[in-house]
């Protein structure tokens, strides 16, 4: 039976919560690349629940979020129309040309059918020198192999896998510079059955970091 992505999150949403210590490393993780200054925009694709907005904590800077799921995005403590976008990013980005001084896709590209699609909308929202921030999952990693050898279901609606041979490809083809690279966290197995809580732990190295 054939679901389109609207109805796939719209389901999936019903287990995301507020607090998401995956998701809160990520952002503290790159955090150190955004230099943000009175009066400058950023646009998060795939904002969920909008963490880094709490954690930048700038009033002088125009934050945008957009995120398929609508009811995630009016779940957000302190929702306005006028800071979130309900859109789906396969059919591009909804904002002018050169509007946005900073965007980001954290756990993004491997949801989408055209990452090169994707990147071309990115180019032509950005500002001249303005930057693109992603992650995307860690084949490598050895959570992700346990699950392929396992033959395991995706529960995330991932429909594509990114080396960092491929990432780097996609943004020449695209004509964007790569500037920096790091991982994210390892998450030890079995022990978040546990202690969810201490189960993370911050990596870069290939096989442990899991974005």
């Amino acid at each position: 039976m054939k679901i389109t992505k609207e109805e796939f999150y719209e389901v999936r949403g019903n287990d995301y919560v507020l607090s998401h210590p995956e998701a809160s490393i990520r952002y503290k993780r790159i955090l150190k690349w955004l230099d943000l200054q009175p009066g400058m925009s950023i646009c998060e694709v795939g904002c969920m629940f909008a963490i880094i907005r709490n954690l930048v904590q700038r009033t002088d800077v125009k934050y945008t979020g957009v995120d398929i799921n609508e009811k995630a995005i009016k779940s957000i403590p302190g929702y306005s129309a006028d800071d979130y976008v309900i859109h789906n990013a396969n059919e591009g980005l909804p904002f002018d040309d050169a509007t946005q001084d900073y965007i980001l896709a954290l756990e993004v590209m491997e949801h989408l059918e055209n990452p090169s699609n994707f990147l071309e909308e990115v180019k032509r929202v950005l500002k001249p020198n303005g930057r693109l921030i992603i992650s995307v999952p860690n084949p490598y990693c050895l959570n992700e192999m346990m699950v392929n050898i396992r033959n395991g279901e995706d529960t995330e609606g991932h429909i594509g896998s990114y080396t960092h041979q491929n990432i780097d490809a996609l943004l020449k083809f695209s004509g964007l510079k790569l500037y920096d690279s790091q991982g994210t966290y390892f998450r030890v197995p079995l022990l978040h059955r546990l202690t969810p809580k201490h189960s993370l732990i911050e990596a870069n190295n290939l096989f442990l970091t899991r974005s």
